[in-house]
């Protein structure tokens, strides 16, 4: 059923929209009448263009003297009144001008022009202004294109019924921009009592926007203002671009189209121009006024309030002026005798016809554009889901009625803050079924589901827990889910119910705490402690629930906690305990207990501590080294990074340096010992980890280039230098036991921290790259010593030394495959000297590649 005051407010916008063309359409023929009656064809291009000037600079100066007059507080209906008050006064005093001074014909035919094209483009922008405040954006879609009938009304009364009227008197053609000011009189005081109506509704929600945090969002600074800072800001997002290419494109058409009109009409009398200007109105009117520009105003719609304003003043100003001065070039060019005869006359529609087809695919690309940036914007939370200007209608829909792929695609863009508006949508797609009552939702999507649930309720008992105030029912959030149909889900022992969403329904249970049912919940929950479950996970949710939902207090949930932790024998069901314990109650792990697990025997232990010390985010210093100590862990390592990034950078450089000082002087080169290749392998993984900590940490750039040149000079340049002769019993073996990956990664690390400095932080720290040097002398004499040991090769086996693959001998092979890496090192170490624009990654991906590939590259 239609709402009869959305009825009202559609039918007093047509009326509006009617009653503006009708002054339009007027204004328009009298306009093309009177200039035509002043100037012959042939400067119909020229003046084009000098209009075109001089009306970018009077659309850009009124933008910004009406951002002025808004910033100054005045009331909606002034506001929106000034301008039909405006151009209505000052087209009767030209009007009244063009009447009584022929004399002064040719400068008033000219400024009548300037004006009404003004007049025309700014109510336009300021009547979609106004009816994107008075309408939301699904009202918009649906309703927009039954207002853009006024364009068709108007016409229509202009053309059969105003001029028909007045040409019967035979009346001057000035007449007809009396009855378009006088028009303009009557839209003026319509506005003025009306406006306030349409745009109190749209404050109120931009107020309780605010009042949500937006409000540092919503204000826009002055230097963001700037037209430089708002070219960038479009930019940056391609939807803005399209809305420019689609703005451009109808102002480049208007002004073909007015030049055109004027160089065709110009060589008929007025009497019968003015028969061929209304026809030419009525179907541009028909394809701009009641398609295209809607249209383009719908584009705005789904931008936020601030931004619109923002960027649609800056769109409609010098952007669009500047347009206009392309469509006036372009005419000029269309129109010179060179180019009628090389492509004819013609030219202008083949232009509007691809310039058409070009807007029909670009708006294919901004749907797509626009679909990217709005899910991107509602996953971060940067819409307001309030606000009457965003249709999640199409989202809500997709949910119910979309497929599984569209719908998970909607619910990965959702967080807990969107509960309140999906709820119902979410609930409908956790219990979806087929025809055959089979579950259609998988798993992975009920528990994304479970977890939105459990993040929304979570976020209100603790927002509850700190005020002082017990929370109002009012303020409850709408969930997904209520305790029954959790306590269903939790009691549900089938097949139906996997193992992973009973689970996540009993810890959802714990947020119940304020709802009408959380006794029998509390009941349910303790049945489960004694239920003799052979999987002991459902004990440790249930008692982890128990004791949120009884503040702390359930004794015997407690007990079953401590008893897991300390006294469990079992260590599957330990790891499991510790695993739950360590993300939903970080707070029964201390720091003390967290360090005793760390220093564990089992690294299922180890990895269940390491992944609570991430989860809570623990910064007490004693978990420092017991976190570095393995490091050395490749399966760990990533996860105590990630630990050890909510540590300060001072608390870390200290035993950051001291764990790669041990594990320097760990012994690698002992000969003949069994453990050598383990000790080289834990050395290299305790490397990448020290450098994985040295890179996430926000350590000064200084003391990182300090600590990779110590390393430097631990790693190649002390092993390199000459040694006394009883450690220099195996040339071979010095020579090509070495750690080259370990060489590698430090050089990697440096590289990464020279690309990130500037060319004045670089220089400045030039003094202290003297290790470099060394390490660079010291691997060209090691890459020559190597060349010669397999020169020596091919002097004792040509025919095996020629051509070495995967059933050479085994040295041989370790021979080129240490001279490829010693290369490969050496010209890393090189490239610390060469200019930013010359990419390490690809010299090595040219050198590994053919030659014929390479001379093809170089001549392309």
């Amino acid at each position: 059923m239609i709402d009869l005051e959305l009825l009202r407010r559609v039918c007093f916008f047509c009326a509006l929209w009617t009653l503006q063309c009708c002054a339009s359409v007027l204004g328009a023929i009298s306009r093309d009448a009177i200039f035509l009656r002043s100037y012959a064809a042939s400067s119909v291009a020229a003046l084009t263009l000098a209009l075109s000037l001089t009306t970018a600079y009077a659309l850009t100066s009124a933008t910004q003297l009406m951002v002025e007059l808004k910033a100054q507080g005045l009331r909606p209906g002034v506001f929106y009144a000034i301008s039909p008050l405006v151009f209505g006064s000052v087209l009767l005093a030209l009007t009244l001008l063009s009447l009584t001074a022929p004399l002064l014909a040719r400068a008033t035919s000219v400024l009548i022009y300037l004006w009404l094209e003004v007049a025309t483009q700014w109510l336009t922008q300021q009547f979609w202004d106004l009816c994107a405040k008075a309408f939301d954006v699904a009202q918009s879609k649906k309703w927009f294109g039954v207002i853009t009938f006024g364009s068709t009304f108007g016409t229509l009364l202009a053309s059969f019924v105003v001029l028909p009227a007045l040409q019967s008197r035979h009346l001057p053609t000035e007449f007809n921009l009396l009855v378009s000011a006088g028009m303009l009189f009557f839209v003026a005081g319509v506005l003025l009592v009306s406006a306030e109506r349409f745009t109190a509704v749209n404050v109120e929600q931009l107020g309780r926007g605010e009042k949500r945090g937006c409000q540092a969002q919503n204000r826009v600074s002055t230097a963001s203002m700037s037209s430089m800072a708002i070219m960038s800001d479009i930019q940056a997002k391609t939807y803005l671009q399209y809305i420019c290419f689609f703005d451009m494109v109808a102002t480049v058409m208007r002004v073909l189209v007015d030049n055109t009109t004027l160089s065709v009409l110009s060589l008929q009398p007025e009497e019968e121009s003015v028969h061929s200007l209304i026809f030419t109105r009525a179907l541009y009117n028909a394809v701009s006024q009641a398609i295209f520009n809607p249209a383009r105003q719908l584009l705005w719609l789904p931008v936020s309030e601030n931004e619109r304003e923002r960027f649609q003043n800056f769109v409609c100003g010098p952007f669009r002026s500047v347009s206009r001065i392309i469509g006036a070039v372009l005419s000029m060019f269309l129109k010179a005798e060179l180019v009628v005869q090389l492509i004819g006359a013609s030219s202008s529609s083949t232009i509007m016809i691809a310039t058409s087809t070009a807007s029909f695919i670009a708006a294919l690309a901004a749907r797509r554009s626009y679909t990217s940036e709005f899910y991107a914007s509602l996953r971060q939370g940067y819409l307001d889901l309030t606000s009457p200007l965003i249709d999640f209608t199409p989202d809500q829909e997709m949910l119910v009625n979309g497929e599984q792929h569209q719908a998970s695609f909607v619910l990965s863009s959702l967080s807990h803050v969107h509960m309140g508006l999906f709820s119902r949508e979410l609930q409908t797609l956790f219990y979806k079924k087929n025809q055959d009552d089979m579950p259609l939702t998988p798993v992975h999507t009920k528990l994304r589901l479970l977890n939105l649930h459990t993040a929304a309720k979570r976020e209100f008992v603790l927002n509850a827990q700190e005020s002082y105030l017990l929370p109002d029912a009012s303020t409850f959030p709408s969930g997904i889910f209520n305790t029954m149909d959790l306590m269903v889900i939790v009691k549900d022992k089938s097949v139906a119910v996997p193992r992973q969403v009973r689970l996540a329904a009993i810890l959802a249970c714990g947020y119940e705490k304020y709802d009408v049912n959380a006794d029998q919940c509390l009941e349910m929950l303790r049945k489960l402690l004694h239920s003799g479950e052979t999987d002991k996970s459902v004990v440790i949710c249930a008692a982890v629930a128990l004791l949120r939902l009884s503040d702390w207090m359930d004794k015997e949930a407690n007990l079953i906690l401590q008893r897991l932790l300390h006294e469990e024998k079992v260590l599957e069901v330990r790891v499991i305990g510790l695993k739950i314990i360590g993300k939903e109650l970080p707070e029964l792990l201390g720091d003390g207990f967290l360090v005793y697990l760390l220093h564990h025997s089992s690294n299922q232990i180890v990895q269940a501590a390491v992944q609570c010390c991430s989860n809570s985010s623990r910064n007490s210093r004693m978990l420092i080294p017991a976190l570095m100590k393995h490091l050395s862990n490749p399966v760990i390592c990533a996860q105590i990074v990630g630990a050890l990034k909510s540590f300060e950078p001072v608390a870390l450089w200290k035993p950051l340096c001291q764990y790669t000082e041990a594990m320097l002087q760990l012994p690698t080169h002992t000969v003949g010992s069994e453990l050598a290749s383990d000790q080289i392998h834990n050395k290299g993984e305790a490397l990448a980890g020290t450098l994985k900590v040295l890179g996430s940490a926000n350590f000064p750039v200084e003391d990182k280039l300090d600590f990779l040149l110590r390393l430097f000079e631990a790693l190649l340049v002390e092993p390199g230098l000459p040694k006394d002769e009883a450690s220099n019993k195996d040339v071979l073996h010095n020579l090509f036991w070495t750690a080259a990956a370990m060489e590698e990664l430090v050089v990697d690390a440096l590289l990464s921290l020279i690309g990130s400095m500037d060319e004045k932080t670089m220089s400045s720290f030039s003094q202290r790259m003297e290790p470099i040097h060394y390490a660079l002398r010291i691997k060209i004499r090691e890459a020559h010593e190597m060349h010669h040991v397999l020169e020596l090769f091919f002097q004792i086996c040509p025919r095996t030394a020629t051509n070495i693959e995967e059933t050479s001998p085994l040295l041989l092979q370790h021979l080129e495959h240490s001279l490829n890496d010693t290369l490969r090192l050496l010209l890393k170490l090189l490239s610390t000297g060469f200019p930013k624009e010359f990419d390490v990654a690809v010299i090595l991906e040219g050198l590994r590649s053919d030659m014929a590939q390479v001379h093809s590259a170089i001549q392309v």
